[in-house]
């Protein structure tokens, strides 16, 4: 909880101060968070590099940040998803497919996602950054309430315990009220219309998110957390924060730009 805060205190005051140290802020969580994922992957016998992992999320984050478009962010995605799959397959490689995949999957989830706190940025500076950062802790608030004090199935099993569906469901209700804020804090309207439509669409994005995270990284079993935790440089409750704004965030932008036109 206090790496989540902090990660969210350190974006909202680089907004605050200018969109150049945000990227620096974004580029550098997510360059961490790929190479993290890449480490994983290598101990499921995939061949990952940690440094080419973490370049390719980067990469997004300063295509947006120089064009200020997600299609040309998209294509250098692309770029970089061709270069590593000629990489993987011109070594001895071991899972060859698999490698890329999950190479794409993370570059593309970690990066490109994580690119749209850039355009929220230019879009409404700190106070829409801010917005979403309150809108993602009302969402996760409101879910740990709910899978805390009402009893439910899990949404996905195979994925774990959590989220439940009581949880996703009270998350979503959180996503609304987090709204409320957000529209408050950019001064636009607080209609009903509104509030339920990008509440709805952030709420949806953000249990994708959990759900996208769980399968990318999924929990250690007892029998091997002691392990995990010893083996893992990086903070879970960092990871976590990350998690919590890359779908919500370009869920964030268009259901704006929709729900504005």
């Amino acid at each position: 909880m206090a790496a989540a805060i902090g990660l969210a205190t350190a974006a909202f005051v680089a907004a605050e101060l200018r969109a150049g140290l945000l990227l620096v802020v974004v580029a550098a969580a997510c360059g961490v968070a790929a190479a993290e994922l890449a480490r994983d992957a290598e101990r499921l016998g995939l061949n990952a590099s940690p440094v080419l992992w973490a370049a390719g999320a980067v990469l997004a984050p300063l295509a947006v940040f120089r064009f200020r478009e997600t299609g040309l962010a998209g294509a250098t995605a692309a770029v970089v998803v061709l270069a590593a799959g000629r990489w993987v397959l011109g070594r001895p490689a071991r899972a060859a497919v698999s490698s890329i995949a999950a190479f794409v999957l993370a570059t593309l989830y970690v990066g490109f996602c994580a690119a749209y706190l850039i355009l929220l940025n230019f879009a409404g500076g700190a106070r829409l950054v801010l917005g979403a950062i309150v809108v993602v802790a009302c969402f996760h608030l409101a879910r740990s309430l709910g899978e805390t004090y009402v009893r439910s199935a899990s949404l996905v099993p195979h994925l774990g315990d959590t989220p439940t569906l009581a949880g996703t469901v009270a998350g979503v209700v959180g996503a609304v009220v987090g709204v409320v804020a957000l529209l408050s804090l950019v001064h636009l309207p607080i209609r009903a219309r509104l509030v339920a439509e990008i509440g709805v669409a952030m709420g949806c994005a953000l249990t994708l998110g959990t759900l996208a995270w769980a399968l990318m990284r999924p929990a250690p079993s007892p029998q091997s957390a002691g392990g995990d935790l010893e083996r893992s440089a990086f903070p879970a409750g960092i990871l976590g924060a990350l998690q919590a704004s890359l779908l919500s965030t370009p869920a964030l932008y268009y259901a704006l730009r929709l729900a504005l036109r």
